[in-house]
């Protein structure tokens, strides 16, 4: 085998964490190549101590072609240095990866200042208003499938469509409160960046805080109890196996479209002429995905 797919459920400011997990890759011999919405996938190489940082580039837009002309130029001081670029993350463009082979390395950011410095304008300008919108429109809309689901238990008499609809509004207002969790975690992120820039404390330690890794948990057990119990629903009371088949079929084209607006967006960042262009191309990827989710319905 020559690639290794892993699911990637790292967060942007888990920096050490990501640092750390891909340099005990390296040493079980699987380089990374490349960084996706959902996946990081590696190839397959010799096994060896292999250094890797993370560099955050606040001037580059969500669709520019990468890397910019200041981006370019930053990489030959890396090259320079030893420090080779590996990739950029799919859905945080502004994260670049590199990777160095020598025993012991010259640190690739050599003033904390302004490491940090750097790292709060990438948050202020495109980490946290992006999170904003995000949580904004998640939250509003997971709260208002969980009202509109509410609505479903004052009609039916099946007791295990109840509590089916109990657990998914139970699970939409987790989800509703997830984004809230997040943006907090950003914007303390970016109140200790400031501070360690001003000299007046120690930076973020890159780590996931024991709150996200316990909401993580949480939503990984309810989702799973909600998945468990509408197989079974399904199965059993809604229609036989014929019905769950096509749920599922129709779930994995969901996943594909969703995976494979992700490919695009790395595709036109990678090959683009510009971010104008970039923004027409992925326009015509959101209008063709919105059509195979129409034609779903009828394959399945």
């Amino acid at each position: 085998m020559k690639r290794k797919y892993e699911l990637n459920n790292f967060e942007p400011y888990q920096f050490a964490d990501i640092r750390d997990h891909l340099e005990a890759m390296a040493l079980r011999g699987w380089r990374l190549e490349r960084m996706e919405r959902y996946f990081l996938v590696y190839r397959r190489g010799e096994p060896k101590p292999v250094r890797y940082a993370l560099v955050f580039h606040p001037e580059m837009g969500y669709l520019e072609p990468a890397p910019t002309p200041e981006g370019e130029v930053y990489r030959d001081y890396c090259r320079q240095a030893g420090w080779e670029p590996v990739t950029f993350w799919s859905t945080v463009p502004q994260i670049e990866v590199y990777c160095n082979e020598e025993p012991h390395p010259i640190p690739l950011q050599t003033d904390r200042s302004i490491q940090w410095r750097v790292m709060g304008d990438w948050l202020e300008r495109r980490y946290v208003p992006r999170l904003q919108t995000g949580a904004a429109a998640c939250s509003l809309m997971f709260l208002l499938s969980a009202i509109f689901c509410a609505l479903f238990l004052i009609a039916p008499e099946d007791w295990a469509f109840r509590i089916l609809t109990l657990c998914l509004i139970a699970l939409l207002i987790y989800l509703t409160a997830v984004p809230l969790i997040q943006l907090a975690s950003a914007n303390r992120w970016l109140s200790q960046v400031r501070r360690a820039e001003e000299g007046l404390g120690e930076g973020p330690d890159g780590r996931l805080s024991p709150l996200l890794r316990w909401t993580r948990k949480v939503s990984v057990v309810l989702s799973a109890l909600v998945l468990l119990y509408y197989v079974w629903y399904t199965a059993a009371q809604g229609g036989g196996i014929p019905s769950l088949v096509r749920s599922v079929g129709q779930t994995a084209v969901l996943l594909l479209v969703w995976w494979g607006m992700g490919r695009a967006e790395d595709w036109l960042r990678r090959h683009g002429r510009s971010q104008a262009a970039n923004w027409a191309g992925y326009g015509f990827v959101v209008v063709l995905a919105f059509f195979i989710l129409q034609l779903r319905n009828s394959i399945f």
